[in-house]
């Protein structure tokens, strides 16, 4: 985590989470078929669009609360594993044609993909510190994250295949360098 003070008199602190691969900067779920009908989504693909982040490429792009995300660089939406499939050989920089359903109406945007890294502006009186409040549900975000890359680690160590720790063993021991180098980091 980074947090950065905005200079004397400010009252704002921005702070940042790096988690690594390009991202739209949009929270998404799935949808029911009352939704579906609702906001015009094709019966059988999309994702509702449920917040954007402030200051990511999806804002930046013109994407909005209530679009449909259908289409990521040309592969289909179906779930949340396809936008980061469709991302995966993307980085930073690059620009991708996303299609969204908005009001009924397809459309097409080019979105210019930002890195992996989450930021906030917090605003406050006092810049020289984080308030209790805002720490604990920083700290709270970056544990969601930690259990997901604990999770996305234990998945591939399962498929590892040839390249991979073929032992509990050497899992273990993975897992334990890891946490040490998580704890380091703080």
């Amino acid at each position: 985590m980074v947090v950065v003070p905005h200079g004397p008199g400010s009252s704002e602190v921005t702070w940042g989470v790096s988690i690594g691969g390009p991202r739209l900067g949009t929270q998404v779920s799935t949808m029911t078929p009352q939704l579906r009908d609702f906001f015009g989504a094709p019966e059988d693909t999309g994702l509702l669009i449920q917040g954007v982040e402030p200051g990511s490429a999806a804002e930046a792009a013109g994407m909005k609360v209530g679009d449909v995300l259908v289409e990521v660089d040309g592969q289909r939406i179906d779930g949340v594993g396809d936008v980061h499939r469709a991302l995966a050989d993307r980085g930073d920089g690059d620009v991708v044609a996303v299609e969204l359903v908005r009001k009924k109406k397809r459309k097409t945007l080019k979105v210019t993909l930002s890195d992996g890294s989450l930021t906030t502006v917090v605003r406050h009186s006092d810049s020289r510190s984080i308030p209790p409040e805002v720490r604990a549900e920083v700290e709270q975000q970056l544990e969601r994250a930690r259990e997901q890359l604990r999770e996305v680690e234990r998945q591939l160590d399962r498929g590892a295949g040839d390249d991979g720790p073929k032992d509990e063993k050497t899992r273990r021991l993975r897992r334990k360098k890891n946490k040490n180098k998580s704890k380091r980091r703080r």
